[in-house]
């Protein structure tokens, strides 16, 4: 995914941090699932986990794709054998 930089000027006038800025356009864009929750974790800069907690304390549901979904069980069997 290429980098996307955000003028100043735009996050200054939305009185947020860049921090923030970015999270709510990762939420806003997972919401409407126009990204994975991995890419959406990634556009807030955010660890995959830290990205599920802040969409849990906004009420957002978690939505997996099937890829995702496969993932998760390969790393828990994975886990399993460990």
């Amino acid at each position: 995914m290429p980098a996307v930089s955000i003028p100043q000027k735009i996050v200054e006038t939305a009185r947020t941090s860049p921090e923030d800025f970015y999270r709510e356009i990762a939420v806003f864009f997972y919401e409407e699932q126009h990204v994975t929750l991995a890419q959406a974790a990634r556009i807030a800069q955010m660890d995959r986990v830290s990205f599920q907690q802040l969409l849990a304390s906004r009420g957002v549901d978690i939505h997996f794709t099937v890829d995702e979904y496969e993932h998760d069980i390969e790393a828990l069997q994975s886990l399993r054998k460990s």
